[in-house]
C-alpha cells in the first residue's frame, strides 16, 4: 500500500480556525476511502507514536539482521 506523507493544515479539525498558521505531518491512506466523506483516510500521527514505530522498526531490523548472519 502506497502511503502520501505531507505537511499540510488538517482538514478534519472542527475549529480550523484555531489552527490557521499551523502545520501537521498528514499521512494519507489513497486506498482507504471513507463511506462518509468519500476521502482517503488522514492520520496525523503524534510523537509518542512515531516513538513507537521506530522502536519496533528498529527490533525487526536486529531480528532481520541475525537472520541475514545466520543464512550466510
Amino acid at each position: 500500500m502506497k502511503l502520501n506523507i505531507y505537511k499540510a493544515k488538517p482538514s478534519y479539525i472542527k475549529n480550523p480556525a484555531a489552527l490557521t498558521f499551523k502545520e501537521c505531518v498528514i499521512v494519507e491512506f489513497p486506498n482507504c476511502i471513507s463511506t462518509t466523506t468519500n476521502k482517503p483516510f488522514q492520520w496525523m500521527p503524534r510523537y509518542d507514536e512515531l516513538d513507537e514505530i521506530k522502536r519496533w522498526l528498529d527490533e525487526i531490523e536486529v531480528q532481520w539482521n541475525k537472520k541475514e548472519e545466520i543464512a550466510k
